[in-house]
């Protein structure tokens, strides 16, 4: 493109970002953004020739969607100062933005600061929508009775109702703790239709501890919405066969 004298916009940039961070080229990275500030999607205020140098501290304003790539690079480069420094920097913050800090931390290792950045997102009042609390139970380490806090809260503090993608992480969790009961009894308190695939779910509890009553009810609900699905024909093959 420079070649031919074509300019790079902020969604190039913001490509281009997105192609490295899936590479992991950090140092392909660094010249990109090098680029970036020299251009007109940078800011005008630098400091000489630090601008290009990577590590430097000397951030600059950039177009956010370029930032949130920037972010995203960096944290699955590995390093997260070049990201925390372009995060605080940042006077316009997406949710995107958070949400990318939050994964970033939590796939490098610092799930306490995933924690902190999302209740930090709270105390600020930044909206959040179904998907923020997707992505967050996904990634956020800790116990089942936290992740349970977070879920009630969506409803109680933030007025989301929970997607069925929000129930089938958590009956997941149910399940692997051994509170199948529980697991079940969310399914059927759900305020929309249970799917499929939260009953496949559930069928986990069969398969790991051995909950025949659990495992049949599960895989017949399964059948009824999929009949195509071939793990509920076996499972309630399996529960015949043993209940004979």
């Amino acid at each position: 493109m420079n070649n031919e004298g074509v300019k790079p916009d902020c969604f190039t940039f913001a490509s281009v970002l997105s192609g490295l961070a899936s590479l992991g080229d950090l140092n392909m990275g660094w010249q990109v953004r090098g680029q970036i500030v020299k251009s007109d999607h940078g800011g005008e205020i630098c400091v000489g020739n630090s601008l290009v140098d990577m590590e430097e501290s000397s951030w600059v304003e950039i177009d956010i969607c370029v930032d949130n790539a920037l972010i995203d690079m960096y944290a699955k480069c590995g390093s997260m100062d070049s990201a925390w420094g372009v995060f605080k920097v940042m006077d316009d913050r997406s949710v995107v933005s958070w949400m990318t800090m939050i994964m970033g931390c939590a796939q490098n290792g610092q799930a306490g600061e995933s924690l902190k950045i999302f209740d930090e997102m709270i105390v600020k009042g930044i909206k959040l929508n179904y998907i923020t609390f997707v992505c967050f139970m996904h990634v956020a380490k800790g116990c089942l009775l936290m992740k349970w806090k977070y879920f009630s809260s969506m409803t109680i503090d933030h007025g989301i109702s929970p997607s069925e993608d929000h129930h089938v992480y958590m009956v997941h969790l149910l399940d692997r703790a051994g509170h199948i009961k529980e697991a079940e009894e969310l399914i059927l308190s759900m305020p929309l239709q249970p799917g499929a695939s939260v009953w496949q779910t559930l069928l986990s509890a069969f398969q790991v501890h051995g909950d025949i009553e659990t495992g049949k009810g599960a895989a017949e609900h399964a059948i009824n919405l999929d009949r195509k699905d071939p793990s509920s024909c076996v499972v309630i093959k399996h529960v015949c066969w043993i209940q004979q």
